[in-house]
């Protein structure tokens, strides 16, 4: 299954890493390519009618990035340095 997941585009993410850049290690590298990463707010999917609490993962996996790209700009593909957030 994980390769399968992992195939598709899918981040793994450890949620009990205590070290946050350990934490975001998977959206740190697909950002710095240029690419696009989709969180779910309530941090996993729910089949509930109802919006449930939302969580402040893109926030910080957002603010964790910036710094890491200040950090590692020539790991860092042209314009990828920019982060935006866009809810949907």
């Amino acid at each position: 299954m994980k390769y399968i997941l992992t195939s598709a585009g899918n981040i793994p993410v450890d949620r009990k890493a205590s070290d946050k850049r350990r934490l975001f290690q998977g959206t740190f590298r697909a950002l710095s390519e240029g690419k696009a990463v989709a969180l779910f707010p309530e941090g996993t999917s729910y089949t509930e009618p109802h919006i449930m609490q939302i969580k402040d993962g893109a926030a910080w996996a957002a603010l964790e990035y910036r710094r890491w790209a200040r950090e590692n700009g020539d790991r860092i593909a042209p314009g990828a340095e920019r982060v935006s957030i866009i809810p949907a």
